[in-house]
């Protein structure tokens, strides 16, 4: 049955179906993305402690509480996912995400109404959590499940394809911004204009996925307990496994793009518009580099691709940092595009491949859980904790070893997961 059901799904919709699923995302990711470029001028404007390095922590601590509430996103998603279907769960998720990203744009700053700023930052940011938890992993269960099982990678890459797309809108217009308004009025009101703008991507996604998401031949699950009981029950292990395969996605990714932009501005006193302009060349080689390691996954299987790419992650990481510390911009540009290359590998056949290793009833579920508990624990923690490593170790390229631990875990994770490249969905 679910390999008849692949294939009347990637015919039924065309182009728009797949846009749909992909485009909350696209919001979500441009916002997460804004946050992390601009958390400089967020520890100007909500944390002024009088020390810059504490400021930054806590604006970074802001960025990760986002990621503690993404369980609790995953559970409720995925059961709704699950049990009422992927449609309505991608409906609610991108309302839940425009709406604060849009209050966040309009939200007075610590100068005007003292600790109430932050603690109104800390709420909005938690209830995009939520959204976020559940976003993604849903988006990668609809496409997937919609594509031939031939084409599975590719198809379910475009959940991932779409957050590269929203971090490069939000690294290209925040590189605009600088350029254009300079430090001053970026400090002062610059950064309030990403997260206005969220308005627009926030309508068009709810539009179009109103439109267009097909509700046609949902697996959805019937059985008598909740998903989330069924999944710890029967796939703890196989949600284990996608824990481990998931943390490259997330530790990698913020680490080595969303992080540096302010690590290239602190220690090699890079302007903030050029610093945005390398993070941009890294993330326009994921979004071709993203499609076409999820294509030769189809081919030659995920688990090959994919160490390859936590391999590469590893050698890479302490270079990317020493050369980010040398003052050699144009150098510094070639080993993230490299950088790049290597997390390609990593994240264009992991969307399939963490669908993969559940059955349909509680697909929605084990995969926003296991997902979610790796951005939590490893994803968007990373840049504060490779911050407390600098400042406790002394070392700039301390975010290397972030990178180096994360990847190893991500191997063994990678040679215990099914691999079902070109099979049939379960």
């Amino acid at each position: 049955m679910s390999q008849a059901v692949g294939v009347e799904r990637s015919h039924a919709g065309g182009v728009l179906p797949q846009l749909a699923g992909m485009i909350g995302n696209v919001l979500e990711w441009y916002d997460f993305a804004a946050y992390g470029f601009l958390a400089a001028t967020f520890a100007a404007n909500f944390f002024p402690l009088g020390n810059h390095l504490l400021s930054l922590v806590a604006s970074y601590a802001v960025f990760a509480v986002a990621f503690v509430t993404r369980p609790l996103g995953g559970l409720l998603f995925g059961h709704i996912g699950d049990r009422i279907g992927r449609r309505m769960a991608l409906l609610i998720s991108v309302l839940a995400m425009a709406v604060p990203s849009f209050a966040i744009g309009l939200l007075p700053n610590y100068a005007s109404i003292g600790v109430l700023a932050p603690i109104l930052l800390i709420l909005l940011r938690m209830i995009q959590g939520v959204s976020i938890g559940g976003e993604l992993t849903v988006s990668i269960v609809y496409l997937g499940e919609r594509s031939t099982d031939r084409h599975r990678g590719f198809g379910a890459s475009l959940s991932f394809l779409g957050a590269v797309i929203g971090t490069l809108i939000g690294s290209l217009l925040i590189s605009t911004l600088d350029d254009t308004l300079g430090a001053e009025a970026m400090r002062a009101w610059g950064w309030r204009i990403p997260f206005l703008g969220s308005a627009v991507l926030g309508g068009l996604g709810f539009a179009l996925r109103i439109a267009r998401l097909d509700e046609a031949a949902e697996p959805i699950s019937h059985t008598g307990r909740a998903p989330v009981i069924v999944a710890f029950v029967t796939e703890w292990r196989a949600m284990i496994v996608a824990f481990l395969i998931s943390i490259p996605a997330g530790a990698a990714y913020y680490v080595g793009f969303i992080y540096l932009v302010t690590f290239a501005q602190q220690y090699d006193a890079m302007p903030a518009a050029q610093a945005n302009l390398v993070a941009t060349g890294g993330l326009v080689t994921l979004l071709f580099g993203v499609p076409l390691a999820a294509a030769l996954s189809d081919r030659v299987g995920r688990r090959p691709v994919m160490l390859a790419g936590v391999i590469g992650q590893a050698l890479l990481a302490w270079p990317l940092f020493a050369i980010a510390t040398d003052h050699h911009p144009w150098e510094l540009r070639g080993w993230v595009v490299l950088f790049a290359i290597a997390q390609s590998l990593v994240s264009g056949p992991m969307p399939a491949m963490l669908a993969e290793q559940f059955p349909a009833a509680v697909r929605c579920t084990a995969s926003s859980i296991s997902y979610s508990a790796a951005m939590t624990l490893l994803g968007g923690t990373g840049p504060m904790i490779v911050v407390y490593l600098i400042a406790v170790s002394g070392v700039p390229t301390a975010p290397a070893w972030y990178v180096i631990a994360t990847s190893i875990a991500a191997a063994i994770g990678i040679l215990g997961a099914r691999d079902r490249a070109r099979s049939a969905l379960i």
